[in-house]
């Protein structure tokens, strides 16, 4: 069975349309966005490691028990003013964010990250992505050169590379972001998930 996503949550409302605009006015352009805990295996050192190369702004949004290292890391990589600590958000504001974002990055360090269910979000959003492959999930919900781009893990330069990428190329964001979309559009929503159900369904009786 497929994740079924109710996808009508990810459409932009004139209110997440205001607060896009009011987000890009606060944080500019160019904008790398992460959504998650902020534990080990999500991998944000890397990702820290990574923006001294890249030309944009990181949103963290998410909190957890390695807030204050990864901050205290920021710092010493000098690029605490280019990298929001946003901690948790309500469902609308986050549907903003995913919305106002440039790219969205899972940079993912251990098999404990089984799929990055938030990447279908940022793809119900039109958005593409980065992530690592983990060996698991991550590189199938986010598949590399059609929805967004899979790098190698625990490789700051490598995510740097595929950040910067998209980040200067408009068109190719463009283009993995609609691909993405219709993805998730038809592989991920609500409507695909109960039709596979009553596939198995059907699969089961005829069976017995």
């Amino acid at each position: 069975l497929p994740f079924g996503m109710d996808l009508e949550r990810f459409l932009p409302s004139p209110a997440v349309e205001t607060e896009v605009r009011a987000i890009r006015a606060r944080h500019g352009h160019r904008l790398v966005l992460f959504v998650g805990r902020l534990i080990y295996f999500k991998g944000l050192d890397y990702l820290l490691d990574a923006m001294p190369q890249v030309d944009g702004r990181l949103l963290l949004i998410g909190d957890g028990p390695l807030r204050r290292s990864l901050e205290d890391r920021a710092s010493r990589l000098g690029v605490a003013a280019r990298v929001a600590f946003l901690g948790r958000l309500s469902d609308e504001d986050l549907t903003a964010h995913l919305h106002a974002c440039d790219l969205l990055v899972l940079p993912s360090s251990h098999a404990s990250e089984g799929f990055g269910i938030v990447q279908l979000e940022a793809h119900a959003c039109g958005k593409p992505t980065v992530c690592t492959e983990v060996g698991t999930g991550t590189s199938f919900a986010n598949l590399d050169g059609i929805t967004g781009l899979v790098v190698p893990s625990r490789n700051p330069e490598a995510l740097a590379r595929a950040i910067t990428r998209l980040l200067d190329d408009a068109s190719l964001r463009q283009k993995l972001g609609e691909a993405a979309k219709r993805r998730v559009t038809t592989e991920f929503s609500l409507e695909r998930l109960r039709s596979r159900l009553l596939e198995i369904y059907a699969e089961a009786v005829a069976a017995c």
